[in-house]
């Protein structure tokens, strides 16, 4: 019995160790062309006295959603929103961009280092907070890696967002992020 017991620890021990595990926290690390930006707008954008008019429109990369969360709940927070700066920390890069009526287009963006959402919001003649902002996740990819089965590491690590956004009249109408 004890010519077995070196072959059966032998075949035992990775699962006792066990199978391997996530491999640490996500890296949020600058990454080219990681986030696509289609924006349609309607033909009668940004309508104020029966004319349509261009939109202007902020993208705000952010490592944390709270201060976006907060500002785009009033008029005014919005606004401050629309100033396309640096309005907190947990901003890690931002670009204005500006939406013609009719006007189909896709944008590539870097992501920042450190941005794990995406606030948009959009400057509308008539302000209205839930219908001129949007928040977005950046998508976290796993996958294995390694060849022997039993100590294969799950890798994890930020994923491309790709947002569809549809510009009515006088809102965003988001057809999706993923």
């Amino acid at each position: 019995m004890a010519s077995y017991s070196i072959p059966i620890w032998f075949f035992l021990l990775p699962l006792i160790v066990g199978c391997g595990g996530k491999s640490g926290s996500v890296i949020w690390s600058h990454a080219k062309d990681a986030i696509s930006l289609e924006i349609v707008a309607d033909g009668s954008l940004n309508q104020y006295a029966g004319e349509p008019h261009t939109l202007a429109l902020c993208v705000h990369q952010l490592s944390d959603p709270d201060k976006f969360g907060e500002l785009s709940g009033t008029p005014s927070g919005v606004l401050a929103l629309l100033k396309c700066d640096s309005f907190d920390a947990s901003v890690s890069g931002y670009r204005r961009i500006v939406a013609q009526p009719g006007e189909q287009k896709i944008l590539f963006l870097d992501r920042a280092e450190n941005a794990r959402f995406i606030g948009i919001s959009a400057g509308y003649y008539n302000v209205n907070p839930a219908q001129a902002t949007r928040l977005f996740e950046i998508p976290i990819d796993e996958h294995k890696q390694g060849y022997i089965p039993f100590f294969r590491d799950t890798v994890r690590q930020p994923g491309r967002l790709k947002i569809n956004l549809l510009l009515d009249p006088q809102e965003i109408q988001d057809v999706g992020g993923d």
